[in-house]
């Protein structure tokens, strides 16, 4: 069901356990008492089926047993989905729009003007949402057992029925019970099992009497109207929930039947039908109309929302009238509704009549209209009554025309300055802004704490006012009070442009100082003992006097005020601003005089600071004083004279001023103050000390054999300086002198090895103290490098019985420098070592296959010791070849020696046809035995023995005869 009003509530809870569904079926089918029976027959024309909805989708979008269903303000469909214990919602063409969830299955909604949801719950409570799922409150229904149906009125009462007691509850709009009414039973008035209802806008309340087969209408307080038993010919048959549109048509779910039917308000048919396409005989459960002339229902038995098109019906509207609603300002009424009506009609008429006054969709209201209500019906006319037509009204409250408030204005006699004792005010009026026939009074007062225009009850009216001492501080205002015909009376207040105000003459200032000097402070202050009361000063300005102008000087704003530099010989003036409660500011300007010279803030210190001594630049040090940026002179002093020409800020000492007093006296000058004249302190005058730059060593690394040096820069020293050294060992911590060297350089010795060397300097002169220093070098002695030699062999391929010596190819070797040759031999270079001292060396056969080396050392004191070692090549025997026997018979052996072979090469001896092959020995040597084979002929034999290198190549060819006997 659907109602049509908006109300305001307020949130509550009671808990209450919820049924399932199947035992409330069971129980409303045994108190009914009545066999389902299906009723095919119409008493009117079946409404066009247009779809079923939320059959499919997401599970949130699909509806399960739904009890009830209700259309809100705006169109959209709200499902009361028992299954599932929420409410959907659904566009009027069936679009899923959101889902809220209840705290029990849902058997009862409506929906209120403002999209506000009212639901009856399984758990015994009534609850209220927003239109956005928020709950509002929920309370207990105050039914004895569930309340199944609800309906909300105009003054937003809620009622709810008592399904078991067949009475009905009444609430109020925030949940609290007010009342019930009814009775259980059959007769007039009397109900048994209600499951639905609704409240037209008439506030008629329909009843669905289940359990008795009719509808009942009620007053709001329970009256008994009438009933409605029938749909055309045929008796209702179990009626369970019930819904009245705007024109009073009744719609009426009969769940016995299955039916769905439309009846006007004097209950005629206009539409019937039965749940679209299913076989079942019973399930008709929640009716609701929309507001295109569509009727919304639902199925306990099957899922989804049935929606059928009844005739074509203009949609509800608002008319909208624009205009101020004044006198003589024209109205005009617009409205919109779908589907697009054929042509509109307007009747205008006003409170008090019935004439109806325009029929446009424009009205001007006339002076006569004031005060009244203007009222306007709009109605969209369909083509040859299809759609039927559908009226609105819209109201205008008429009010009168506003005059124009600029047309008063407050003018002064002395309009450039506030309202002042003597001045007239005057309220002057536009009368070309004004009505013809406006007329008015005029009457004078004063603005309060809180702007309000507070006029004497004696004043009289009038347009003028002078104003007087006792204005002083006051806002004047004048209270307009005028009327005209047509025209709404008019009260306004008119102010003045600013608070009157009083004049006086400020008191001169004085000040404490007569004579102003730089740095100087001066104090104004000002007698106010004859200004008005409650005066102050305000401000204070200085500045400088020229030509009867007090100039003001940026920033000199207080009471006190020091000269400056930039102020010197300017006159100084100041000028007090005083202000009084309720009078114009007043000034006065005292001539000071003219600043003259101050004196120092403060002396500066004069020092002479360092050592003072006969040609050492002394400096005058100047430190402090105020002003800062004084100039500065100078005149140096010996014992307290001015010494001549000496006026720099440096002065250095002569020879013949050693042990008189110096001081310096500065003389700081700046405009505006008075010279400064300070004397520094005494000092006596020392001896000059000599400064000469700290000698640097030649090299950091002394070697022996080496110069190294540690010259003087005595440059910058006095004229006749002279240096002197003494070079020495460093031992602990004395210097201890080595002998003779007195020069700026010395050369190591080899006793200096691995000693530091250090080097005792002064300088003197005439007239200074002497300067003396130690320096000593960073490293130790070290020893010193021979110079290039190179070793050499008498030969490098001597022969066996040669006698080898080695010399040496080199510049001078230092004193005492000492050669010593070692000699040796091995099969290989690489493993000679020398260890016999000789300076010669014969060269034996033994030594045929081997190398002879030599090393050589030379040593030299202080010096780095220098070897080298000199190999010769191979020694090798001279090439031959001899046998044992120079005559050899039948197969006797012989011996066959060779000789001048390289150690270990390959060697054939050929005997004919016989061939004997091997390796030389170590020294290059063969000695092998042979035999000639049998069957020889005696003749003179030739042996020849043949020595390959490794790629077979002979390197050695000998060959020697016998003579061979065959016996």
């Amino acid at each position: 069901m659907n109602s049509r009003h908006s109300r305001h509530t307020t949130p509550a809870s009671t808990p209450h356990r919820a049924r399932p569904l199947s035992m409330l079926l069971a129980l409303v089918i045994a108190l009914a008492g009545l066999v389902f029976v299906a009723g095919p027959a119409q008493a009117a024309d079946d409404a066009t089926f247009v779809k079923t909805f939320g059959v499919s989708g997401d599970q949130a979008e699909v509806v399960g047993h739904s009890w009830d269903v209700a259309v809100g303000p705006d169109g959209s469909v709200y499902v009361a989905d028992t299954d599932h214990a929420r409410v959907q919602v659904y566009t009027p063409d069936g679009e899923f729009l959101r889902t809220f969830a209840l705290s029990s299955h849902p058997y009862g909604i409506d929906v209120d003007d403002v999209g506000a949801v009212y639901v009856t719950m399984g758990n015994g409570n009534v609850a209220k949402y927003a239109s956005d799922g928020s709950q509002v409150f929920e309370v207990h229904s105050h039914t004895s057992y569930s309340g199944y149906g609800i309906a909300v009125d105009a003054s937003g009462k809620i009622f709810v029925t008592d399904y078991n007691a067949g009475r009905i509850v009444v609430l109020n709009a925030e949940g609290a019970h007010l009342n019930s009414w009814g009775a259980y039973g059959s007769g007039p008035g009397q109900i048994m099992h209600a499951y639905g209802i609704d409240v037209d806008d008439e506030g008629i309340v329909y009843v669905p009497d289940y359990g008795n087969s009719r509808v009942q209408k009620f007053t709001t307080d329970g009256t008994y109207l009438s009933s409605l038993t029938h749909v055309g010919d045929e008796p209702m048959n179990g009626p369970l929930k019930v819904d009245v549109d705007a024109d009073g048509r009744i719609a009426i779910s009969e769940y016995n039947s299955s039916r769905a039917s439309v009846l006007t308000a004097d209950g005629d048919p206009v539409s019937s039908w039965t749940w679209d396409g299913t076989p079942y005989s019973h399930g008709t459960a929640g009716i609701a109309f929309g507001d295109d002339g569509s009727v919304y229902t639902t199925n306990l038995n099957q899922r989804g929302v049935q929606k059928h098109q009844l005739e074509p019906v203009f949609a509800a509207f608002t008319p909208q009238i624009e205009g101020s609603g004044r006198v003589g300002d024209e109205l005009t009424v617009t409205a919109s509704t779908s589907p697009e009506p054929a042509s509109w009609t307007y009747a205008w008429t006003v409170s008090g009549s019935t004439e109806v006054r325009s029929t446009e969709a424009t009205f001007t209201p006339t002076a006569a209209d004031r005060g009244k209500t203007a009222t306007v019906a709009v109605t969209a006319k369909g083509t040859e009554g299809e759609p039927r037509d559908r009226t609105a009204t819209a109201t205008k409250a008429i009010t009168g025309k506003l005059m124009d408030a600029s047309a008063f204005t407050i003018g002064d006699s002395t309009p450039t300055t506030p309202p002042t004792t003597g001045d007239v005010l005057t309220l002057e009026v536009d009368e070309a802004k004004l009505p013809e026939d406006a007329s008015g009074t005029v009457r004078w007062g004063r603005l309060d704490d809180e702007a309000v225009c507070v006029v004497p009850e004696d004043a009289t009216a009038s347009t003028t006012r002078p104003v007087v001492d006792g204005d002083a501080g006051a806002q004047l205002c004048a209270r307009v009070a005028y009327e005209a015909s047509g025209y709404e009376d008019m009260t306004l207040t008119v102010t003045a442009h600013g608070s009157t105000v009083g004049t006086f003459t400020a008191p001169k200032p004085t000040v404490d100082v007569e004579s102003p000097v730089v740095d100087g402070t001066l104090t104004a202050s000002v007698d106010l003992d004859d200004a008005p009361a409650g005066a102050e000063v305000t401000a204070w300005q200085w500045g400088t006097q020229a030509e009867g102008e007090c100039t003001a000087i940026a920033g000199a704003d207080e009471a006190t005020f020091t000269a400056g530099v930039e102020d010197f010989e300017d006159t100084l003036c100041v000028t007090v601003k005083i202000s009084a409660p309720h009078h114009q500011d007043a000034k006065a300007t005292l001539v000071v005089g003219q600043v003259g010279a101050g004196a120092f803030g403060e002396s500066p210190t004069v020092t002479i600071p360092g050592w003072t001594a006969v040609g050492l630049e002394a400096s005058a040090s100047v430190t402090g004083g105020d002003p800062a940026d004084a100039e500065r002179t100078y005149q140096w002093k010996l014992d307290g004279e001015p010494i001549e020409g000496a006026t720099a800020a440096t002065y250095t000492p002569k020879g013949a001023q050693r042990g008189h007093d110096l001081s310096v006296t500065v003389t700081s000058t700046a405009r505006g103050y008075v010279a400064d004249v300070t004397t520094s302190g005494e000092v006596e005058i020392g001896s000059g000390s000599l400064q000469v730059n700290e000698p640097a060593f030649s090299t950091v690394r002394p070697t022996v054999g080496e110069e190294i040096s540690l010259p003087l820069d005595l440059s910058e020293a006095p004229e006749g300086a002279e240096g002197h050294w003494q070079w020495g060992v460093q031992q602990g911590e004395v210097c201890v002198a080595i002998s003779g060297a007195t020069s700026d350089s010395f050369t190591p010795t080899a006793a200096e090895v691995g000693e530091v060397l250090c080097v005792e300097v002064g300088v003197t002169a005439e007239g200074y103290e002497s300067l003396s220093g130690t320096f000593l070098l960073e490293h130790p002695v070290l020893r010193g490098t021979l110079p290039v030699i190179r070793g050499v062999l008498s030969s490098t391929s001597p022969k066996i019985g040669a006698s080898l010596t080695a010399s040496l190819l080199s510049g001078p070797l230092p004193e005492g420098a000492k050669t010593t040759t070692t000699w040796g031999f091995a099969p290989a270079a690489a493993d000679c070592g020398p260890s016999k001292v000789a300076s010669s060396f014969r060269v034996t056969a033994g030594m045929s296959g081997r190398v002879v080396c030599a090393r050589i050392t030379v040593t030299a004191p202080g010096h780095t010791e220098w070897s080298t070692t000199l190999r010769t090549n191979v020694i090798k025997e001279t090439a031959k070849a001899t046998a044992s026997r120079l005559t050899v018979r039948g197969t006797q052996a012989f011996t066959v020696r060779a000789q001048g072979l390289a150690p270990g090469q390959r060697y054939r001896i050929s005997l004919r046809h016989q061939m004997v092959t091997g390796k030389a020995d170590s020294y290059g040597r063969v000695v092998r035995k042979v035999r000639y084979d049998k069957g020889l002929r005696s003749a003179k034999r030739t042996i020849v023995v043949r020595g390959f290198d490794g790629k077979g190549k002979v390197t050695y060819l000998k060959k020697l005869k016998v003579t061979y006997r065959a016996r």
